[in-house]
């Protein structure tokens, strides 16, 4: 040994150091979508969904200036969501296939340009006062708008498959919902100030930004799947066979993928239709408030979701335990409704707030847990089928509770009917996720356990993990 070496006493390098981190992951013969590159697929999505909520919720937001700009009737007014909502009761699981067929890159761009061409389309309907195009406009916009979050599920289930999942779902989830509440809050300002058309055409011009954030992360996607290659690893999301993905390839989702699928649709449709079309009329009938606080109090559960979801998410993943949060954070909904049924009434009775902002929490845990959970029960291939089936079951439960619960509270004259109701939805997505923590437990998958370590090694980084 020579002298200079034998008189080293210092710690002990990798062969690695010193290298890039791009270099350091060839070496190990790991993903570079384990690099912190994924950050940047992280923010692109979450920018592309922003776009996306806050287009579809600005419709809602200047629903008495479209409708005195172009004249039409109430009716009118309301087949523009139902040309939205409608179709896209199974466009997404289409959209889905054509995920997993096409390759996540191509759609995430292609139904981002349906986004954006639906939401210019709409503003030039208001410019030149043309239902007909605006109606041309939100069905394009639909046509894109859902399927685009299958997507970006999708994207971010390739580039989070780890350690960080949850958090980077949660992320998704609450930019997303973000753009909704942005869009409420500032499209009323932008009408006042410029009209509704040029504010409409601030949320195409929303739209737009998202187009260029779709491209960012198809080329991020692109050079992350060239790097694999060029390191003899198996390309995330391709299969090893030349067989295309089918319909009928829903018919190899096990037990545990339909137990997460009927818990999801159950719970959703509970929650969602409830902040439509009950949570207003019960605020103003049974405690007074007027329409704008009523609508505060409603945004407070979406607020509290944005704010606590990245942080649940965080927690899901490094503790894991994802069947006993769906069963609680399942239950804890189903109690605030109960709360909800056996309020007393009062006169601008601020308390009930409370209950809103245990419902967000609750919502915020079950948002945490569902939507990672999907990748985690089906095959790598079938990733975008599988959450292209769930959102168009989802769908179509969010078209048809909002029509039942009207039609109960409007025969009934009363709320009992409606609460019961979502109370019944909460149930069924109780017993549907205690099936699937039996089901996990007899299969030994790994819903239960914390998710494994996505850094690309701990011998060749700073990583403080267990890996």
């Amino acid at each position: 040994m020579p002298a200079d070496d034998a008189g080293d006493l210092g710690p002990r390098t990798s062969s690695i150091d010193g290298l890039s981190r791009d270099t350091a992951l060839l070496a190990v013969g790991v993903s570079s979508r384990s690099s912190p590159l994924r950050f940047g697929v992280l923010i692109s999505g979450a920018t592309f969904m922003f776009g996306n909520y806050y287009f579809y919720d600005q419709t809602s937001a200047t629903e008495s200036d479209v409708v005195a700009r172009t004249q039409m009737s109430e009716d009118t007014f309301g087949m523009l969501s139902a040309v939205y909502s409608w179709p896209n009761v199974i466009l997404p699981l289409f959209g889905g296939l054509l995920v997993d067929r096409l390759g996540v890159r191509v759609a995430a761009v292609g139904f981002t340009v349906l986004v954006t061409l639906g939401s210019c389309l709409f503003t030039m309907g208001l410019w030149t006062k043309s239902t007909p195009l605006l109606m041309l406009g939100r069905v394009i916009f639909g046509f894109g708008g859902e399927s685009q979050c299958v997507t970006c599920l999708t994207l971010i289930a390739r580039w989070f498959s780890g350690k960080e999942l949850a958090f980077a779902t949660a992320i998704i989830i609450g930019v997303s919902r973000l753009g909704s509440v942005a869009a409420f809050d500032t499209q009323p300002y932008l009408v006042d100030w410029v009209g509704v058309v040029f504010a409409s055409a601030v949320g195409s011009g929303i739209c737009l930004l998202s187009l260029i954030a779709a491209m960012i992360a198809a080329a991020l996607d692109k050079n992350a799947d060239s790097k694999d290659v060029a390191m003899g690893l198996d390309v995330a999301g391709h299969s090893s066979s030349d067989e295309a993905v089918q319909l009928r390839d829903v018919l190899k989702f096990k037990a545990l993928y339909w137990c997460i699928a009927i818990c999801c649709v159950a719970v959703f449709v509970a929650a969602f239709p409830f902040m439509q079309v009950v949570s207003g009329p019960y605020l103003r009938e049974r405690f007074g408030f007027l329409e704008g606080r009523a609508d505060n109090v409603v945004a407070s559960i979406n607020l509290t979701s944005a704010v606590l979801s990245p942080l649940l998410g965080l927690c899901v993943d490094r503790f894991g335990r994802r069947p006993l949060l769906l069963v609680c954070s399942s239950a804890c909904l189903c109690a605030c409704h109960v709360a909800f049924l056996f309020f007393p009434a009062c006169h601008q009775c601020n308390s009930i707030i409370g209950v809103y902002i245990v419902m967000g929490v609750g919502l915020s845990v079950y948002g945490s847990v569902i939507w990672p959970c999907v990748p985690m029960v089906v095959e790598a291939d079938l990733v975008g089928t599988a959450f292209g089936l769930t959102t168009a079951a989802q769908n179509f439960g969010m078209a048809i509770s909002p029509m039942i619960l009207t039609y109960l509270h409007s025969c009934s004259g009363a709320f009992t009917l409606p609460f019961l109701y979502i109370i019944a939805c909460c149930g069924t997505g109780i017993f549907a996720a205690s099936l699937a923590w039996i089901v996990d437990r007899r299969q030994g998958t790994a819903l239960w356990l914390p998710s494994p370590c996505s850094c690309f090694s701990c011998s060749c980084c700073s990583c403080s993990c267990s890996c």
